[in-house]
């Protein structure tokens, strides 16, 4: 079983791979990995994701052994339509769209060690940047940099 969660970051000026890369290395992957791992830009990445295939996008494949499948879009008033239909019934959520720079969605096995992970990484994130945490409950907090 799978579960999702969702980080809003502001960093301006920061690519989408930037953040991909940063929040991978939050969950432990080894640098090695990353130079090895597979991934989409917005022109390759399927289209049942409707991203706007000039945005900056990358977004690592899953199945290659990561412990989380990782997409980072840099945010855009094209994709803001997905926003509303996504996240406008969560308390904050739009909110929480509109400050950020980048939505970075993870998707990783569920239970409880790895949602101490995902608390982990969210907390080495906020480290640095602004970062919304919207966890695979639907719950939503948001917090700068510590």
């Amino acid at each position: 079983m799978s579960a999702n969660n969702t980080f809003f970051i502001h960093a301006p000026g920061v690519t989408a791979r930037q953040i991909a890369e940063e929040a991978l290395r939050a969950f432990g992957v080894t640098e090695s990995q990353l130079a090895r791992a597979k991934f989409c830009t917005a022109a390759t990445e399927s289209h049942h994701f409707d991203i706007p295939k000039d945005a900056d996008y990358h977004g690592y494949l899953p199945e290659q052994g990561l412990p989380v499948w990782a997409r980072v879009l840099t945010i855009t008033p094209d994709y803001l339509w997905r926003a509303k239909e996504d996240y406008g019934s969560v308390r904050g959520g739009l909110q929480a769209y509109q400050e950020a720079t980048h939505l970075v969605r993870m998707t990783h096995s569920s239970g409880a060690a790895n949602q101490l992970l995902v608390q982990s990484a969210a907390a080495q994130l906020r480290e640095k940047h602004w970062v919304a945490w919207m966890d695979q409950n639907g719950a939503l907090s948001m917090d700068g940099p510590q």
